[in-house]
């Protein structure tokens, strides 16, 4: 499903870019360095701990350029993270999927800074396998230091809603958990492409 989404937007993208004067197609490959911290509920023991998760982080970004230097964009990110937690540095994989609606102002030709918010669905390699759900909301810096070639930096915020276990119903975090955060740092480079400039 995941790679059906990126086809779509760049097919939509292909199939019209005869009228794209000022739409920006920017595909993207970084790190991403994340660290959570939780606390179960009392009643399910209130254990407490932290983990992180590293991996690569890449994907696809489409905007439009106004002529007043601001941009509109949708981010559709993949990550494939190492994950560790607990004192016994417990280790799964995640595969995690972020798709963000963006508003950014060009501070000058090359640069932009803006802000994001949009979804986060990540699934482990446990088995049964756990999938988790949210929202994320991000900043992010980036500047064009050579043609069609950009440096990226993101802070995201998560905030995981609901998790569900294979073969069982969807559990609220907040009916396990009393702290549940997530953030990541993300470092890329982009190679954006402006159409009708």
């Amino acid at each position: 499903m995941n790679k059906k989404i990126l086809i779509v937007m760049i097919g939509l993208m292909l199939s019209s870019i005869s009228s794209l004067a000022g739409v920006l197609v920017e595909p993207f490959l970084g790190y991403h360095s994340g660290t959570t911290e939780y606390k179960l509920l009392d009643s399910f023991g209130g254990a407490s701990g932290s983990g992180t998760s590293t991996g690569g982080y890449y994907g696809l970004g489409l905007g439009y350029k106004f002529p007043f230097k601001l941009l509109i964009g949708l981010d559709y990110a993949m990550g494939a993270l190492d994950t560790k937690s607990g004192a016994a540095g417990v280790k799964i994989k995640w595969n995690q999927t972020d798709t963000f609606l963006t508003l950014a102002y060009q501070i000058d030709p090359k640069g932009h800074i803006g802000i994001g918010y949009g979804t986060v669905n990540i699934t482990d390699d446990s088995d049964p396998k756990t999938k988790y759900t949210g929202t994320a909301l991000k900043t992010f810096l980036g500047y064009e230091f050579k043609n069609h070639i950009a440096i990226n930096v993101e802070y995201i915020l998560y905030t995981l809603s609901e998790f569900t276990v294979e073969g069982f119903p969807a559990i609220k975090l907040a009916d396990s958990y009393s702290k549940f955060n997530y953030n990541a740092s993300v470092i890329s480079f982009s190679f954006p492409f402006e159409f009708g400039k």
